[in-house]
């Protein structure tokens, strides 16, 4: 070749290759740039903030698995930037279905079995975890029942003389030799007691648990026993408590994440219906592609939920984590206060509800008057006569002998319910308590259950129809008097 056409032809294929690095270049922002405006668009608001080096992170997950499938590019994330996390797990997960069809063959299904399927997700968690850089020395595992959590938040099962007792492992107390505390029992006081003396310990920046709107029994309960406990911590005074960061990340929801399937190069948007109804800011954490594949690995040691097949485990393993901020109510401390708005729940949004309007619970609206309380829900028809409304709440003034935990129930007019207080469980007396109901409006009237101490309170509603749920609304937490 000619010595001037090779000095061209070589400056040519430079310059191409220059155009060609500067194309790449220039398309690397873009496609960043588009992603973030997917998830922008699809209701998230801001990103994920990772604390600054040496902030102490507690992660609660209500069984093996769940925090690798909402946590773990945060995990690996913070001990990046040189924070320490610690995995607090509820439940051990003894009886998950799919377990049970692979590991349990004879279906004998007795309380060995069980347990002995308990101790090998705990074993699955700390391998899970060592993966994401987490030592097994920061793993706790309270070791209270798998699908338990929600009856031990009733009044029925808060304290020590009622416990729930499980049906796999046959006890009132926690079989596993390695449980935080030895011989749990399976009651809501002694859940809260190790929710907070897990937190006094760690004495995290930053907690991360579930997402109140989660629908599974042991998910949005460990939403609940963390936000009481830190309310609770805060009001004694606690310093960490009361300057703490909580967020939450959400597993269970109908007809989500979409696609149920695995596909590692989506983004991971919250469900509509949530965003639609708002009292949550969502924030995303984008994983680089390392990390991505960390989760993977995390999740496919869950041998036996099927880490590395399971459709619902693998559709977790995206380009970002979805996380939920939720700022708490302020209730004015004055003796009337008017109608508030606390909780709006989506239309249709769990499929029982979808064909029973009467029992779709769209609002739920608190007000103080006169010493009396009216609680009034919104439903997306009117209520028939089998339609059971449930209202529960939580108060709590810092104070262990203050606690007070209340379940009103009633249907076709007619009113019942419990409350634990002072120590003891008592009926609530029908005769002060009246319900009254104006089309798509119930209103339930009695005397205003707060002690005058009261610094918190939790409000969840629930709709059934022969025993079984048609709607939730996501647990709403309440200051009382705080800006």
């Amino acid at each position: 070749m000619h010595k001037g056409k090779r000095v061209w032809y070589y400056g040519a294929v430079i310059l191409g290759l220059v155009l060609l690095l500067i194309a790449v270049a220039l398309q690397v922002p873009r496609a960043h740039a588009m992603l973030n405006a997917e998830l922008l668009a699809g209701g998230v608001k801001s990103e994920m903030p990772i604390p600054p080096a040496g902030s102490r992170v507690l992660i609660f997950a209500p069984h093996e698995d769940d925090e690798s499938l909402g946590a773990s590019g945060y995990i690996q994330q913070c001990l990046a930037a040189g924070d320490s996390v610690t995995v607090a797990f509820m439940t051990n997960g003894e009886y998950p279905e799919l377990s049970v069809l692979l590991f349990e063959e004879t279906l004998r299904r007795r309380p060995a079995e069980f347990i002995r399927l308990g101790y090998m997700r705990q074993d699955e968690a700390r391998a899970a975890l060592r993966r994401l850089g987490v030592s097994d020395s920061n793993a706790v595992f309270f070791g209270y029942p798998n699908q338990y959590l929600n009856q031990m938040w009733s009044p029925t099962h808060w304290l020590p003389v009622n416990p729930v007792s499980s049906v796999r492992t046959r006890t009132t107390r926690s079989p596993f030799t390695n449980a935080f505390t030895p011989n749990a029992i399976f009651c809501g006081a002694s859940c809260l007691d190790d929710v907070e003396k897990v937190l006094q310990r760690v004495q995290p920046d930053v907690v991360v648990t579930l997402h109140p709107a989660d629908i599974h029994v042991d998910h949005w309960p460990t939403y609940t026993f963390v936000r009481y406990g830190l309310d609770e911590l805060a009001a004694r005074g606690v310093p960490f408590a009361k300057r703490c960061a909580v967020f939450t990340y959400l597993i269970h929801r109908d007809n989500w994440p979409v696609p149920r399937k695995y596909r590692p190069e989506h983004v991971l948007l919250p469900p509509a219906p949530l965003v639609i109804a708002g009292g949550t800011e969502w924030q995303g954490l984008m994983l680089t592609s390392a990390q991505e594949t960390a989760k993977r690995s995390a999740v496919a040691m869950y041998h036996t939920q099927g880490g590395g097949f399971d459709p619902l485990l693998l559709s977790f393993i995206r380009i970002n984590e979805l996380y939920g901020v939720i700022t708490p109510i302020n209730w004015p401390s004055t003796p009337n206060v008017p109608e508030h708005l606390l909780s709006t729940d989506p239309p249709a949004d769990l499929a029982a509800s979808r064909g029973v309007k009467g029992g779709d619970v769209l609002q739920v609206f608190l007000a103080r008057q006169n010493g009396r309380m009216l609680a009034r829900v919104v439903t997306r028809a009117a209520p028939t006569k089998d339609i059971q409304f449930h209202l529960d709440i939580h108060a709590g003034s810092g104070a262990v002998a203050e606690r007070k935990v209340m379940e009103y129930v009633w249907q076709d007019g007619k009113t019942s319910g419990t409350v634990m207080a002072d120590g003891a469980l008592h009926n609530i007396d029908p005769a002060q308590v009246t319900v009254t109901t104006k089309d798509t409006n119930t209103t339930l009237t009695g005397p205003w259950p707060l002690p005058a101490r009261t610094r918190f309170f939790t409000v969840r509603v629930w709709t059934m129809r022969d025993n079984a749920v048609i709607d939730e609304t996501t647990t709403v937490p309440v200051h009382i008097g705080s800006e």
